[in-house]
């Protein structure tokens, strides 16, 4: 781990550092190296007593002071149990996260960490939802998955472990953010689909120290990240108070979509759906409302994964990834298509023609032509022979 990322590590396991104070203070200094290596008394007007006391022990004794031996012991765990740690600023650091305001620093990963670049629909609701809310979460995460969405929520009790089981029973993706550390499931009746999560190809992410326990204050941190993420945030029943609110309210803020199911005028798990409708939420009756919303961002994110891991379709757990993708670009007429994509379709007839033939006729490199053949083919538009690429419509 480079010093860069230690330096980090530390400085937010500092007492009352938080992202707030983190940017705030490489808005001042640059860098967490720089901001670590002040005196006391500039830091005097950045910190509390407590994490100046701490910082100045480390800088007098390093790794044999206490803050130090912690985090020594912090990394030792993260390489034993193969956590990635992913910094803002990292070509892997999830792009529409990094768009948010005071976005994460690090990232804590357990799983595959490509999964953070998939298309993310963020789905929450009520801890204690009802039967129909609990069938309407499964059957819409379910559909998501299969139709292109990586599915994003909390992990918590009731309709987030029910939208990561759907992404799970339907062999997709799902991407669980912690309130906790990355060493703490919280709670700890979903051990095992963190398990599961994780080994379906999704990951478990947090940007808390390790050791970090489950407490309230964290938890509004933790949804923004859930809609930082995502596309969208699906709202699933709802109390006023819900901690669902904070997420949906987070998703706005971030110039996110944000969908919410209607109920029962009876219902108080209604209540919180019916009011994001008033403040301007769509209302969706089926999972379909959704991809027609967001299908144009879907096939977009989805030509960045492939300009990102050319030919690495199967790698980490992401086999399903290939299936998805044939999904939603089937679903996509021709309008949906870049200038380079009809470009390429343009070249190509009846006959085979090979990737050389492409390029010559349409001035694009091969890089270019190949990206674009993916898509194509993807969207059964061409298909490839033994002889060269063949268009089918």
């Amino acid at each position: 781990m480079d010093d860069s990322k230690l330096a980090a590590m530390l400085l937010l396991q500092l007492p009352d550092v938080g992202a707030a104070t983190y940017w705030r203070l490489l808005k001042t200094f640059e860098t967490a190296q720089a901001a670590i290596a002040q005196s006391p008394t500039v830091l005097q007007p950045h910190l509390s007593a407590t994490a100046i006391e701490q910082l100045t022990d480390y800088q007098q004794g390093s790794w044999h002071s206490e803050l130090g031996q912690k985090l020594q012991r912090d990394v030792d765990w993260l390489q034993a149990n193969d956590i990635s740690v992913i910094a803002n600023g990292e070509d892997n650091y999830p792009s529409l996260l990094a768009e948010i305001h005071l976005p994460p620093p690090l990232l804590y990963l357990r799983g595959n960490s490509e999964c953070l670049h998939l298309p993310q629909l963020a789905v929450v609701g009520s801890r204690k939802p009802t039967a129909q809310g609990c069938e309407i979460a499964y059957d819409f995460s379910r559909y998501l998955t299969r139709t292109g969405f990586t599915i994003t929520s909390g992990l918590a009790l009731g309709i987030d472990g029910i939208a990561h089981k759907a992404a799970v029973d339907a062999d997709g993706t799902t991407v669980a953010v912690l309130g906790t550390g990355i060493d703490i499931v919280y709670p700890r009746r979903h051990a095992s689909l963190a398990t599961d999560i994780v080994q379906h190809g999704g990951a478990l992410v947090s940007e808390f120290p390790l050791g970090t326990e489950a407490l309230a204050m964290n938890f509004p941190r933790r949804n923004r990240i859930i809609s930082g993420l995502s596309l969208g945030v699906l709202v699933v029943e709802a109390a006023l108070k819900s901690g669902s609110l904070i997420s949906a309210r987070f998703a706005a803020q971030q110039n996110r979509e944000v969908f919410a199911v209607p109920g029962s005028i009876s219902s108080p798990l209604s209540r919180g759906c019916h009011n994001l409708l008033r403040e301007g939420a769509t209302l969706v009756e089926q999972a379909q409302d959704i991809v027609e919303q967001l299908k144009g961002m879907l096939s977009y994110k989805y030509r960045e994964v492939i300009d990102r891991l050319p030919g690495k379709a199967d790698d980490k757990g992401l086999s399903t990834s290939s299936e998805v993708m044939t999904d939603i670009l089937e679903n996509l007429d021709q309008s949906e298509l870049s200038d380079q994509e009809l470009s390429v379709l343009k070249n190509i007839d009846g006959n085979p023609k090979t990737v050389d033939a492409l390029v010559m006729d349409s001035g694009m490199d091969v890089a270019m032509i190949m990206s674009s053949l993916v898509v194509l083919e993807l969207m059964g538009l061409v298909a490839q022979t033994s002889t060269g690429y063949q268009r089918l419509k």
